[in-house]
């Protein structure tokens, strides 16, 4: 299976790409499957570049950066990624009731 990559092309996100079929087809951190809406959301959660680092150790404080620099220049995406995914939770949130 061949898959196809769209690579970002602003410098200060050179770390991030989207690979057809990994991550949802969402932005993620080059050579993980880690979405960059994922990190914006411990960061939105107060989580500190340690704690992200600490979440996930393969992750370089140049990949953050690459993080930061794509949400600023696609927030709108990033947003609904997140709203995206807290919609796909909310079921399971509400079991304990």
């Amino acid at each position: 299976m061949t898959r196809t990559t769209r690579k970002v092309t602003h410098p200060a996100t050179a770390a991030i790409d989207h690979t057809m079929g990994m991550c949802g087809n969402r932005a993620c951190i080059v050579g993980t499957r880690i979405p960059v809406w994922a990190i914006q959301a411990l960061w939105l959660q107060g989580a500190t570049d340690a704690d992200v680092i600490a979440a996930y150790p393969n992750l370089a404080g140049l990949d953050l950066d690459s993080v930061r620099a794509y949400v600023e220049l696609n927030a709108d995406e990033i947003r609904r990624d997140i709203e995206d995914h807290e919609h796909l939770d909310a079921p399971n949130q509400t079991r304990n009731s």
